[in-house]
């Protein structure tokens, strides 16, 4: 028996706690990474709207040609809604609408 070797070999394995520990770690600073991103970013999102003027103008010319927000919507072919929206100004302002109002009306 002097040929085998009876000495002790200690392997030990990674534990799974250990890796799952780690992966979830990794997953948290990213996440925390990318909203860190998202809160230093102070960019303005508002859309252009429609000039008061613009607004006016249409207004002036509707009233001009004695005609109400429904009759207008009927020449213009749009809803009496968005007449109203583009004498509030609520419409963005390279709105296809607007320039057919404004086509119709000859501003």
């Amino acid at each position: 028996m002097n040929h085998q070797d009876w000495s002790v070999v200690e392997l030990k394995k990674k534990s799974k706690i250990d890796n799952k520990t780690k992966l979830i770690n990794n997953k948290i600073k990213a996440a925390s990474d990318r909203l860190s991103k998202l809160d230093d970013n102070n960019d303005n999102f508002n859309h252009k709207k429609i000039d008061k003027s613009t607004s006016n103008k249409i207004i002036q010319a509707r009233t001009a040609l004695k005609l109400n927000r429904k009759q207008l919507a009927i020449r213009c072919n749009l809803k009496e809604q968005d007449i109203a929206d583009i004498e509030n100004g609520k419409l963005l302002a390279s709105d296809t609408k607007i320039n057919k109002v404004l086509k119709i009306m000859k501003i």
